[in-house]
């Protein structure tokens, strides 16, 4: 995130992720991936296609910078080699190169390119490679038209939604449930603007519904979703200062979370996967979890981290087990599972490492000034920064500034004749009105005399 796209303010992915009923970790300094849950598609990566009740070590899969699951799995290298593996690919296999961002769905895993580009491989389902096609199986990857400046991508079952670079969103693919939110288009085989949409910083689709963060924390949802009436673009009601949202391609519920960590959910809960005690729709959000770092909604579960960094789940798997330590049954509430315990033979939360994140708390004094935040900062308060590195991703520092007022302050003393008083360890013995200037700890001056 911290290219200033997929999140805000404090917000970085975990090193967990989740497809659509499996789960991913990466672990130690050879960033070496590991999968648990169901293997029906060969999501787990490996030839068996067999599901896993604990994590299993991805053959080949070392050195990862980001993945991405669905029905078909994928991930990028840190030497931009991209991966696929899943449905017509048995094992991980190398399909691209400068690659940066993907993200995996039912049938196809999309790629970004450093030069901005999307190329998708897989099937082709009624136009959301954005190629110009309308169908089509590509075992080599399928570059989308049109595209120059694309930083995100979100896959859904019949759309494919593009993020670009000056914060509009792009999407190809099927109108079926008005995902172009548009009824003039049957399907768009090429990608087009959606409207309405602006500074937009992360995108993430359902089924058939979708959703767009802006820079002010605001969210917004289409296409057939929670209530029969997303058919149009409208702002998600009960939702401010979001700063992450989550969705899966074959799912149909959505997750979000704001500055305070607090995490909401809603769509269907008919396994639990929204965290609420309820059976059935969710209609609007409601929070499910306070505490909270990341959100991970996969189909029929969730995955949430909270700021002990421990990992919490509901839902239900489906082949395999995505519940770790904990016995394989449906929980309709968020409860606690343990990556820690050593038999799972992974390691434990922490933040992915594509991006570096730091917090500085910075004192300055009154009157003078400091760059952050893109300029020249002379007021209280929080300012972020991004340096960029070779993938076109950013370090991220977050600095809270204090301006420290500038005091003025008097003491009088009363002298007799022939004594001497001291104070900041000078002498004086006559009448008068004497200056000083005196520092805090800061290093901030205050005026006394």
């Amino acid at each position: 995130t911290g290219d200033r796209f997929g999140g805000r303010l404090w917000y970085q992915p975990t090193n967990f992720s989740v497809g659509s009923y499996s789960a991913h970790t990466v672990c130690g300094d050879s960033n070496q991936l590991y999968s648990w849950g169901s293997n029906i598609y060969g999501e787990l990566g490996f030839k068996s296609w067999r599901s896993q009740d604990v994590p299993i070590k991805v053959e080949g899969m070392s050195d990862i910078y980001y993945y991405s699951a669905g029905y078909v799995a994928g991930a990028v290298k840190r030497d931009m080699s991209g991966w696929v593996w899943g449905r017509d690919f048995e094992e991980p296999t190398h399909v691209i190169d400068d690659a940066i961002y993907l993200d995996a769905g039912i049938r196809a895993v999309t790629f970004i390119k450093k030069d901005g580009t999307v190329w998708s491989v897989g099937i082709n389902y009624k136009g959301t490679f954005g190629n110009g096609e309308y169908s089509g199986n590509y075992k080599t990857p399928s570059k989308m038209r049109n595209i120059t400046n694309a930083v995100r991508v979100a896959n859904g079952y019949l759309t494919t939604l593009i993020l670009l670079r000056n914060g509009k969103v792009m999407v190809c693919g099927s109108n079926q449930n008005n995902g172009l939110v548009s009824t003039s288009y049957p399907h768009v085989l090429t990608p087009r603007e959606i409207p309405g949409l602006t500074n937009i910083i992360a995108i993430a689709a359902t089924k058939y519904c979708h959703l767009a963060l802006n820079q002010e924390g605001e969210v917004f949802v289409w296409g057939y979703g929670p209530e029969n009436n997303d058919r149009t673009l409208r702002k998600v009601p009960g939702l401010q200062n979001i700063v992450a949202i989550s969705a899966r391609s074959d799912g149909n519920h959505f997750m979000a979370l704001d500055s305070s960590g607090n995490c909401y959910a809603w769509g269907d809960n008919n396994h639990g996967q929204v965290g609420r005690a309820i059976f059935g729709k969710v209609v609007e959000p409601g929070i499910v979890a306070e505490g909270v770092i990341d959100i991970l909604a996969g189909e029929s579960f969730s995955y949430i981290v909270k700021r002990d960094w421990s990992l919490w789940a509901s839902g239900r798997s489906n082949n395999g087990s995505i519940w770790l330590s904990n016995l394989n049954r449906r929980r309709y509430v968020f409860v606690p599972i343990n990556p820690y315990w050593s038999a799972l033979k992974i390691c434990e939360p922490r933040y992915a490492d594509f991006s570096n994140y730091s917090e500085d708390s910075i004192a300055l004094c009154e009157g003078d000034s400091l760059f952050v935040g893109q300029k020249y900062q002379h007021t209280t308060g929080t300012y972020v920064d991004t340096f960029a590195n070779r993938f076109g991703f950013d370090s991220l520092v977050v600095s809270s500034l204090n301006v420290i007022s500038h005091v003025q302050d008097s003491i009088a003393y009363k002298v007799c004749e022939f004594d001497t008083v001291y104070h900041l360890n000078k002498a004086y013995w006559q009448g008068g009105i004497f200056y000083d200037t005196v520092y805090d700890n800061h290093g901030c001056p205050s005026s006394m005399h």
